[in-house]
């Protein structure tokens, strides 16, 4: 990585971390000041260099996750338009402005679950 050679690559469970000794030497080759040389660990997921997939197995189930709350959000709005849509027929009311935006939030639950699935 990052054109260095002499990187060890070493997987402890479901990570994989880089390990790559700096010398003295190569840091002033490099013209590095050592006061402003900064060490920090690269750990990636474990999945992270797979070609084939589009997105990781991380992100894949949080994707089917949100899906299934949107599905669930979606299902108690059709139950709330529908009580309201009862009720305005019922009492021969106008209808009330929320049943616009919860019509609106509707369409919204529908591209989103159309999106995460």
């Amino acid at each position: 990585p990052m054109g260095l050679e002499g990187v060890v690559e070493t997987a402890i469970g479901n990570s994989t971390f880089y390990c790559y000794n700096l010398t003295a030497a190569e840091l002033t080759s490099l013209g590095i000041d050592f006061d402003e040389l900064v060490l920090f660990p690269i750990q990636t997921a474990h999945d992270i260099y797979q070609d084939y997939e589009y997105v990781s197995d991380t992100t894949r189930i949080l994707m089917y996750t949100l899906g299934s709350l949107y599905i669930v959000d979606l299902l108690l709005l059709l139950l709330f338009v529908w009580n309201v849509l009862r009720d305005t027929w019922a009492t021969k009311r106008a209808i009330p402005p929320v049943l616009y935006t919860a019509l609106l939030q509707v369409f919204v639950c529908v591209f989103r679950v159309v999106f995460l699935f």
